[in-house]
């Protein structure tokens, strides 16, 4: 199931609770000002909030399945959040007020430890 609500004036993440099947909710360019209210999105894989007005990256951990991260043009300011999720191969942060690469490690950690297994190389593993 696939949602897609770009270009409106939505300023607040609701209603979607029951949506448990959702694969891909796109809420950008709207006025959203917190990541909320997605906590029984599970089986969510992209998350598409650029272009709003959020300031925190929050309320993400349990999306366990994500694998596409949007949140170019908002307010960031700081990489934080997003540790627990081992799913990710596509983060979009731009357009941001992030002064510092930080806060990516463990996905780091995760993106070598995928390509050591599509690659068998033993060398990565310590």
């Amino acid at each position: 199931t696939e949602v897609y609500f770009v270009s409106n004036k939505i300023t607040k993440i609701d209603g979607l609770k029951s949506l448990t099947n959702l694969t891909t909710l796109e809420l950008g360019s709207n006025r959203i000002r917190t990541i909320e209210n997605i906590d029984t999105l599970e089986c969510l894989k992209n998350l598409w909030l650029g272009r709003n007005k959020i300031s925190k990256i929050q309320n993400i951990h349990m999306l366990s399945n994500l694998e596409r991260l949007s949140l170019n043009s908002n307010r960031l300011l700081e990489i934080t959040g997003i540790a627990e999720l081992t799913k990710i191969t596509e983060l979009y942060i731009g357009h941001n007020g992030i002064s510092e690469i930080s806060g990516l490690e463990t996905l780091v950690c995760f993106f070598l430890t995928d390509l050591c297994k599509l690659q068998d190389l033993r060398a990565c593993t310590d």
